[in-house]
C-alpha cells in the first residue's frame, strides 16, 4: 500500500460519474472532501484493501453464506474483510 494519499478532483467528472462517486461514498469506499473552489475524493482503506485482496491469489478462498427463513445469516469465510463488507450491507437493511 502506498504511503501517500491520492486525491481525485470531482469537478472534472460528468454528472453520471458524480452520482457514482456519491454512491461509493455512501458505501464507505471513498471519502469526499470540500475545498474553497474544488471538491475531491480519496479512496478509503476499505477500497484499498478490497483492491489488494482482489489481486492477491492467496486470498481467493471459497466461503459461503447461509440465510435462514427467520432471517438469520451465517457467513463462513476465512476472510475478515469479506465478513466486514457483509456487515456493512446488513447494517444498511431496514429490519
Amino acid at each position: 500500500m502506498p504511503a501517500y494519499i491520492m486525491a481525485y478532483n470531482i469537478n472534472t467528472l460528468n454528472e453520471r460519474q458524480k452520482n457514482i462517486v456519491k454512491d461509493l461514498a455512501d458505501l464507505g469506499l471513498i471519502k469526499l472532501e470540500q475545498g474553497w473552489k474544488d471538491s475531491w475524493f480519496i479512496p478509503t482503506n476499505l477500497a484499498t484493501n478490497l483492491l489488494v485482496s482482489l489481486t492477491d491469489s492467496s486470498s481467493r478462498k471459497q466461503g459461503f453464506v447461509v440465510l435462514e427463513t427467520n432471517f438469520r445469516l451465517y457467513a463462513y469465510s476465512t476472510s475478515k474483510l469479506r465478513c466486514e463488507i457483509l456487515c456493512l450491507f446488513l447494517a444498511a437493511l431496514p429490519f
